[in-house]
């Protein structure tokens, strides 16, 4: 019998409902998960996320046209589905960017795990609710992640809350998805450390895994 029960929060699902139904991302996520090419995808793909103008898209695709001078189609394709789509018009682009990189690690689990993956969910043990995670897979043990588009946005209380979580149930696994770069993502959270001992923190910070754009592979 499990320890434990897995909630799904409505309330952030219906939130989200605009972004799970937006055409333009969803096409977006087919082409990053369909595309087997060696061209960083990615990294394109984070820049346009930043755009506020036409004219700063047109100054990415000069930059990564000439950079890369083999893979122009795929450059064009995604440089056209932004173009077209437009969405510094339509969305608040910070909460666009944390919902893209939640969907897109999502798409990809799909690709690793039959069991079903929970969005947006709670775990409750007796008296206890932890924060809601943004992805679970229930497998023989729990496998539970948490999406920071940039290495900034992470917290001390983040991993705090996660590290509370792992106490109540060890033999869970955590995950931090990045869309950023492994330089950035380990220097941010080494100054989260702020008075705890060194060893502590160390200590802390391997109980998680860090999927970055250095190595983007979810299993």
């Amino acid at each position: 019998m499990k320890s434990y029960e897995i909630k799904e929060n409505i309330n952030n699902l219906k939130s989200k409902k605009r972004f799970y139904k937006d055409k333009y991302l969803n096409e977006l996520i087919n082409i990053i998960i369909n595309y087997n090419g060696s061209f960083k995808l990615h990294h394109l793909v984070r820049d346009m996320f930043y755009v506020k103008s036409l004219e700063e898209y047109e100054t990415i695709l000069t930059k990564y046209l000439i950079i890369h001078t083999t893979y122009h189609k795929i450059i064009f394709e995604i440089y056209n589905l932004f173009t077209n789509w437009l969405p510094f018009e339509i969305y608040n682009l910070g909460e666009l960017r944390g919902n893209y990189l939640e969907m897109l690690s999502y798409n990809y689990l799909q690709q690793h795990h039959d069991e079903k993956i929970y969005k947006e969910s709670n775990i409750i043990i007796n008296d206890y609710t932890s924060h809601t995670w943004d992805l679970i897979v229930e497998l023989n043990n729990l496998h539970l992640y948490e999406c920071k588009y940039s290495a900034r946005l992470l917290k001390r209380n983040h991993i705090n809350q996660m590290i509370g979580l792992n106490n109540k149930l060890p033999k869970s696994e955590l995950f931090l998805v990045f869309y950023d770069i492994k330089e950035m993502v380990d220097f941010n959270i080494r100054k989260l450390r702020e008075d705890t001992r060194k060893e502590k923190f160390d200590e802390i910070i391997s109980t998680f895994t860090s999927i970055t754009l250095d190595n983007f592979i979810f299993e």
